[in-house]
C-alpha cells in the first residue's frame, strides 16, 4: 500500500501489476498506513475538511471502507496489537487550556493520549476494574489462560487471525489512564505499550531540535496493560526514534547524537554501562561516485519534483518539458557542484516565482575563521590609537544580547581609547581584527583609557561575541523607538518586526504590549524576512473595542482586552518579502493604516523541502498559492505589495542616520490623530442609583 502526493492511497500486488486506487481525500495527504497482523485490513489516516485526521479501515478483499474515528478529534498513528485484538491510535482529545501571560488569550498543548479500540465486540476493555475476593482470583485465572494460549499459538506460529466486528467499533474506543502529553511514536503490544513523550517547547527552543548536543529529547515511555493503577514509566531516555521487531522481542532505537543501539526488549532497559555494549558501530561508507552521473541524476530529480510538486498543475503556462530541454545541453558542460547549482537555479527561475531555492550538496567550503567581536565601532584617532567611536549598548539583561563593553566591571565608553589587546601595543593602522582572530566567545584582556595615553590606563577583561549582530539590532530599534517617543512627545510608539518566525514573534511580544496604551503605533516591518506568524500579528493589531471598564480609581480598559487604542502606521521596503508581503497587505485590505515606503519582494507562494536531494542538497517545491483577493487576484506574487505612500530612503542620508520613511510615518500618524484623536470614552457622571432619582424615572411604585 502507499499514498501519492495527489492524496490518493493504493493497493499493488507484491507479486507486481498495476496499482489500485482504493480512496482519495480532497483535503490532505492520506499517510500513517499500517497493516493488520494477518494482512487483510489496512488502517490509515485521511485528513477531514478541518484538516483533523480521521482514522479509517480498508477491508482489502472487499474494498469496503470503514470510519473508526469521527471528524471532531485529531487521531494518528494507528497501530494493531500482535494478536489482533486492539487497534491503537494517538488523539489530541485532552483539552486543558493554558493562559497567555502577556495577552488575555488561551493555548493548549499537552493533548494527546493512546486510545484501543477493541475490534471484536467480545473483547473486554484491559482497564476494566476488578473486584477483590473471589473476582479477582477468577480474574487472575482466565488472563492466565489467555495468556497461556496465546503462548501456544505463538509457539506453534499459527498467524493471527484479525476478525473485526465493524459495527458499533467507533463507541469501542477505551482511554489509556496515562497523563496527557505530547506523544508520537506508538507501538502496541500484547501486554503493554510504548510511546515517545517530547517536552512542551515554545519557539524560542526550536533550533536545539535539531542539534545533537540538545536536551530536548524524547523519552520512550512503557505502559503495563495489567496494571493501570502503576501508570506509565519512562523505559528509555534521550530516544529520537525507535522500531520494535516482527515478533516483538528486540528493540532498536537511535539517540539524539544519532547513535543506534539493539537490544532485547524486556521489562526493564539496559542500565547506562550494559547499554553502552549494545551499541551498534556504524562505519562510514564509502562508494566510488561518478559526479557526471549524480549531477545527471540531479537536474532530473529537480526537474521531476517541480512537475510533480508545483502549485499549479498546469505550471501556469510554462512548458515545463521545452525548458527542461533548454537546459539540458548545458548538463555536459557543467564541472563543479556549483556550477550545476547555478544551473538548476537558471532552470527553475523560468517560473518566475520567489520561494525557488537550490542550495546546499556535495560541495566544497573553505573553513571559516571565527573573530571576536566587541560590540562596538572603531575607528583610528590622529592620537596614532584606535578610539570607540560608538560603544552598542545592547541588553545586559539578555544573555543573548550582551554587550561586553558596558557590563559593570568594564565601564568602555564611546570616546575611549583601546591602546592593548592582550598586552599587545595596538597602533591606528593595525588591523585591530587580525588582533581578534579565534576568540570569538573567548576573553581577552583590553587596556583601555579615556586618553591617549598608556599612563593610567586600565586593563579590563571581557568575553567576545562571536556575531554582534543582535546588539546592533537591538541599537538601532532603541534609537527608533526613542527618536519617535521624542518626536511626538511619548504619544506613538515603535516596534520593528524582523521577520515572521521566531525572532519577530518575539519582538512583537516584547514592544506591542508595552506600548498598547499609546495614542498612535509605528509598526516598522521593513527589512522582514518573511516566515508564517503574520496572521497572529494582524488579529491581534484588528481588535475592535466593543466597549470599556473603569475601576473606582479611574483606570479604563477595553473590551477585548489588549485592544489598540490609536492610530496604526506601517513601514515597509523592498527587502520585505514571503510572510513580510502578507503583513502589509493585510493590514491595507483591514483598512487599519497606511503603509509607507517601497514596494515589497513580492513572494506568496509557499513552499516544502521535504524530498532532499541524493548528495544532500535541496531544492524548494512551492506548493500552495498563499495570497489570493479580490481586488488584485493573483497580483501580490511577483510584484510585490505597493505601499499607500511611496518614500524612498536615499542610502547616503541613512549613512548620515537620516530615515525619511520613518520621518514620513511620524507625520502620518501625528495627522491622523490630528484629525480622529485616539479612542477614550468621555465616561460622563456616574448613573444616579438614589430613591429620587429612580421615582424621577419610573414614578411611584408599591415597592418603594
Amino acid at each position: 500500500a502507499f499514498a501519492d502526493s495527489d492524496n490518493r492511497l493504493y493497493l499493488v500486488s507484491v507479486g507486481g501489476g498495476k496499482a489500485r486506487e482504493v480512496d482519495h481525500c480532497p483535503y490532505g495527504r492520506i499517510g500513517q498506513i499500517s497493516w493488520s497482523p494477518d494482512g487483510k485490513w489496512l488502517a490509515y489516516v485521511k485528513p477531514e475538511a478541518n484538516y483533523f485526521g480521521s482514522i479509517f479501515l480498508l477491508q482489502v478483499e472487499t474494498g469496503t471502507k470503514t470510519r473508526v474515528t469521527n471528524e471532531f478529534f485529531d487521531d494518528s498513528n494507528p497501530v494493531w496489537s500482535p494478536e489482533g485484538k486492539y487497534l491503537g491510535f494517538l488523539s489530541r482529545r485532552s483539552l486543558n487550556p493554558y493562559f497567555d501571560e502577556l495577552d488575555f488569550e488561551t493555548i493548549v498543548g499537552k493533548t494527546t493520549k493512546p486510545y484501543l479500540a477493541l475490534l471484536s465486540a467480545k473483547t473486554p476493555s484491559p482497564f476494566l476494574p476488578v473486584k477483590a475476593g473471589k473476582d479477582e482470583e477468577r480474574m487472575m485465572k482466565v488472563l492466565k489462560r489467555i495468556r497461556e494460549e496465546e503462548k501456544r499459538k505463538r509457539e506453534f506460529r499459527q498467524p493471527p487471525q484479525v476478525e473485526i466486528d465493524l459495527a458499533g467499533l467507533g463507541d469501542r474506543i477505551v482511554e489509556v489512564p496515562v497523563e496527557a502529553g505530547n506523544y508520537h511514536g506508538l507501538w502496541v503490544g500484547r501486554e503493554f505499550i510504548l510511546y515517545l513523550k517530547s517536552p512542551m517547547i515554545g519557539m524560542a527552543d526550536w533550533g536545539e531540535l535539531f542539534s545533537d548536543d540538545s536536551k530536548l529529547t524524547s523519552a520512550l515511555m512503557r505502559f503495563e496493560l495489567g496494571e493501570k493503577e502503576k501508570g506509565a514509566k519512562s523505559y528509555l531516555s534521550d530516544v529520537r526514534d525507535y522500531s520494535i521487531s516482527r515478533d516483538g522481542k528486540r528493540i532498536a532505537f537511535m539517540n539524539r547524537k544519532r547513535e543506534l543501539f539493539a537490544f532485547q526488549l524486556s521489562d526493564q532497559a539496559p542500565d547506562k554501562e550494559k547499554l553502552a555494549r549494545k551499541k551498534i558501530p556504524i562505519t562510514a561508507i564509502r562508494e566510488q561516485v561518478d559526479p557526471l552521473l549524480e549531477w545527471r541524476q540531479i537536474f532530473f530529480e529537480v526537474w521531476r519534483m517541480m512537475r510533480d510538486f508545483y502549485w499549479e498543475p498546469g505550471m501556469a503556462n510554462v512548458d515545463w518539458s521545452a525548458i527542461r530541454e533548454k537546459y539540458l545541453p548545458l548538463l555536459s558542460r557543467v564541472a563543479t557542484r556549483a556550477e550545476l547549482e547555478d544551473l538548476l537555479g537558471e532552470m527553475v527561475a523560468e517560473l518566475s516565482l520567489g520561494h525557488t531555492y537550490i542550495w546546499g550538496g556535495d560541495q566544497r567550503h573553505a573553513q571559516p575563521i571565527s573573530v571576536g567581536l566587541l560590540g562596538a565601532d572603531l575607528a583610528p584617532d590622529a592620537s596614532g590609537y584606535y578610539r570607540f567611536t560608538h560603544v552598542y549598548a545592547g541588553a545586559n539583561w539578555d544573555q543573548k544580547r550582551i554587550s561586553p563593553l558596558t557590563l559593570p566591571h568594564a565601564r568602555i565608553k564611546s570616546g575611549d581609547y583601546l591602546l592593548k589587546v592582550d598586552g599587545q601595543p595596538l597602533r591606528a593602522g593595525d588591523n585591530v581584527y587580525s588582533r581578534l582572530q579565534k576568540s570569538a566567545g573567548e576573553f581577552v584582556l583590553l587596556t583601555v583609557h579615556s586618553n591617549p595615553s598608556l599612563n593610567g590606563a586600565r586593563d579590563v577583561e571581557i568575553k567576545t561575541l562571536g556575531n554582534e549582530r543582535e546588539v546592533r539590532y537591538l541599537s538601532w530599534v532603541a534609537k527608533n523607538r526613542d527618536y519617535v517617543s521624542e518626536k511626538t512627545r511619548g504619544r506613538v510608539g515603535y516596534l520593528h518586526i524582523p521577520d515572521m518566525m521566531t525572532r519577530g514573534m518575539i519582538e512583537f511580544d516584547r514592544w506591542y504590549y508595552p506600548q498598547i496604551r499609546k495614542q498612535g503605533l509605528i509598526v516598522d516591518a521593513r527589512w522582514n524576512g518573511g516566515g508564517f506568524v503574520s496572521s497572529i500579528m494582524v488579529t491581534r493589531i484588528m481588535r475592535d473595542i466593543l466597549f470599556w471598564t473603569r475601576s473606582r480609581r479611574g483606570d479604563v480598559n477595553t473590551y477585548p482586552y489588549n485592544s489598540l487604542r490609536g492610530r496604526v502606521v506601517i513601514l515597509t521596503n523592498e527587502n520585505a518579502g514571503s510572510d513580510g508581503d502578507l503583513f502589509p497587505r493585510a493590514i491595507q485590505i483591514a483598512k487599519l493604516g497606511p503603509v509607507i515606503g517601497t514596494r515589497t519582494w513580492g513572494g506568496v507562494v509557499a513552499i516544502n523541502v521535504r524530498n532532499p536531494l541524493i548528495d544532500g542538497g535541496n531544492s524548494t517545491r512551492p506548493h500552495f498559492f498563499w495570497l489570493y483577493e479580490k481586488e488584485r487576484k493573483w497580483g501580490v506574487e511577483g510584484e510585490g505589495v505597493v505601499p499607500d505612500i511611496i518614500v524612498d530612503n536615499d542610502p547616503a542620508a541613512m549613512d548620515r542616520g537620516q530615515d525619511a520613511q520613518l520621518d514620513r510615518g511620524i507625520t502620518e500618524v501625528l495627522e491622523r490623530l490630528r484629525k480622529a484623536p485616539a479612542q477614550r470614552p468621555d465616561f460622563g457622571a456616574p448613573p444616579d442609583k438614589s430613591k429620587e432619582a429612580w421615582v424621577k424615572k419610573y414614578g411611584q411604585t408599591d415597592k418603594l
